[in-house]
C-alpha cells in the first residue's frame, strides 16, 4: 500500500511540474502552447496553427469570411481579424476558433495591429478611416486619415503613437494616443507601401518603391536621416527584435532583401513568385514570409551567411496574413 501511495505521489508531482512549465498553475494546462504561428488563407477563411520552432502543424479551423490582416492578443489568447466579407473586425477564441465578437467598421479593412498590452486593436480601411477599438468593450474611437491607407504600425516601446502609410497622397500620418489626434503629416517624394520601427522607436524605415529607396526617418522630428537602396514594386517590411536585420519583401515579384543594419550589408533571396507580410519570430530568431501563389510560408534564417530558407510550411490556398504568440 505504501508503495502505491509513493507511486501516486510521484505521478502527481510529474503532472504538476509539466503544468508549471506551461504556465503558473494547472489552470493553464488547457491553453495553447507557446510559441504559436497562425496563418489565415483567403479562399475559405482557413486557419493553420504551427509550432514555429519545429514547423509542426498543430491544428486549424475556419473563419466566418476571410481576413486581410490578423493579430493575436498576448494576454487571453484571442485572434483578432479583419472580416473582409462583412466589412468588420472579429474576435475569435483560440484554439476553438469560435467567433466571440464582431464590430462593423463600414469600409474595406486593410491592416490591423493589437497593442502590446492586448487592450486595443488598431485598424485602417481603404477609404482612409482609422479605428482604435477597445477589445474589452468594442467601443471605437475613429478619425479620418490620408488617402488610400495601406499599413499601420504602433511606435515602440509604449505604443504612444500610430503611424499610417497613405499611398494616395504620399504621406505618413502620425496619430498621438493621448487625445487621439493627428500630430504630424510627413510628405514623401513617392508613395510609401510599408513602414517599420527600430525596436526602441527612435527610427522608422519607410519603403518608397517608386524611387527604389527606403527612407530612414527620425521618429521625433519626422526628418529623413538616411536612405537604403530598395528596388521593387510593392514592398512589405519586418525587423528583428534586436534591430539588426530588416527584411523587405516584394509582393509583386517575390524578391527579398535582408539588411544587416549593424554590419551595413544586404543579402538577396528569392521567395516564390511573390511575397507578403513578413513577421519576425523571436523564439526562432528568423523571419516568416507568406507566399500566396505557392500557398506556403517560408522560414528565413537571417543569421546564416548568406541568409537562407530553412523551412517551408504548406497552407490552404492564397494565405493572406499571419500572427505569432510567443
Amino acid at each position: 500500500m505504501a508503495h502505491w501511495r509513493t507511486l501516486t505521489w510521484f505521478v502527481l508531482m510529474l503532472v504538476l511540474a509539466a503544468c508549471r512549465e506551461k504556465g503558473d498553475s494547472c489552470e493553464d494546462c488547457g491553453q495553447l502552447s507557446r510559441p504559436l504561428l497562425v496563418v489565415a488563407s483567403a479562399v475559405g477563411g482557413e486557419l493553420a496553427f504551427f509550432n514555429p520552432v519545429s514547423g509542426e502543424y498543430v491544428g486549424g479551423g475556419d473563419l466566418s469570411g476571410w481576413a486581410a490582416a490578423c493579430d493575436l492578443t498576448q494576454v487571453g489568447e484571442r485572434l483578432v481579424v479583419t472580416d473582409n466579407v462583412a466589412g468588420a473586425m472579429s474576435i475569435y477564441s483560440m484554439p476553438e476558433v469560435e467567433r466571440l465578437e464582431q464590430l462593423s467598421i463600414g469600409g474595406t479593412p486593410i491592416d490591423l495591429r493589437v497593442s502590446a498590452n492586448s487592450a486595443l486593436a488598431h485598424l485602417i480601411t481603404h477609404n482612409g478611416r482609422y479605428f482604435r477599438i477597445s477589445l474589452a468593450t468594442l467601443i471605437a474611437d475613429t478619425n479620418m486619415t490620408g488617402i488610400d491607407a495601406r499599413r499601420l504600425r504602433l511606435r515602440p516601446p509604449a505604443d504612444l503613437q500610430t503611424w499610417i502609410t497613405c499611398r494616395g497622397d504620399s504621406t505618413l500620418r502620425v496619430v498621438q494616443a493621448q487625445g487621439f489626434e493627428e500630430v504630424r503629416s510627413i510628405d514623401l517624394p513617392a508613395h510609401c507601401t510599408d513602414l517599420e520601427f527600430a525596436p526602441d522607436g527612435s527610427r522608422v524605415y519607410a519603403a518608397l518603391p517608386g524611387l527604389d529607396v527606403m527612407w530612414v526617418i527620425d521618429s521625433e522630428t519626422g526628418v529623413a536621416i538616411d536612405t537604403l537602396p530598395l528596388p521593387g514594386v510593392s514592398i512589405d517590411l519586418a525587423i528583428s527584435h534586436d534591430g539588426r536585420f530588416l527584411m523587405a519583401v516584394d509582393s509583386s515579384l517575390g524578391n527579398s532583401r535582408i539588411f544587416d543594419l549593424v554590419n551595413d550589408t544586404v543579402a538577396q533571396l528569392r521567395c516564390g513568385t511573390n511575397a507578403i507580410r513578413p513577421r519576425y519570430s523571436n523564439s526562432t530568431q528568423s523571419f516568416f514570409v507568406i507566399c500566396p501563389f505557392q500557398a506556403y510560408v517560408l522560414r528565413v534564417d537571417p543569421y546564416q551567411d548568406p541568409p537562407r530558407v530553412v523551412d517551408t510550411l504548406s497552407v490552404a490556398a492564397i494565405p493572406q496574413c499571419m500572427a505569432l504568440l510567443e
